[in-house]
Order: structure tokens, then sequence, then C-alpha cells
């Protein structure tokens, strides 16, 4: 599962165990994945980077490395 918002002065969190814990940063959104073994084989984590990206970065020079992993 996975949550963003672009809405400023928000955190977004997650909690996991086993699990990868992501967050996609920039300037015009943030994101919190939670990507256990069911979302990594159903790729929730380029899913949601797509779905970022057609949504926040039109211009083909906004596209930038923003992922990072957190654990």
């Amino acid at each position: 599962d996975a949550h963003w918002s672009s809405e400023t002065n928000l955190a977004l969190m997650i909690k996991t165990a086993d699990c990868i814990p992501c967050m996609l940063v920039h300037d015009e959104f943030i994101c919190a994945i939670h990507a256990g073994w069911r979302g990594v084989l159903n790729e929730i984590i380029p899913k949601s980077v797509a779905q970022l990206t057609n949504r926040f970065l039109k211009n083909a020079n906004d596209k930038q490395s923003f992922f990072n992993q957190f654990s």
C-alpha cells in the first residue's frame, strides 16, 4: 500500500516489520510506500513512481532521481 500528498506541512508515516519502507520526496509531493512481499510482486514501488511522475513531473527536465529507501 502507498499514500501520498501534495499538501504542505504534513507528515506521512508507515510502520513496517520485515517489509520495505520507501519515501518518495519531491518539491511537489511526498509519498510513503509500505512494500511487503505481495506489494513487491505487484510492483507497488515502480507503479507509485510512474503515477507520481505522470501527475507531477510533466517536463522531462523535472524527472530526476527522487527515490530513497529507509530501513
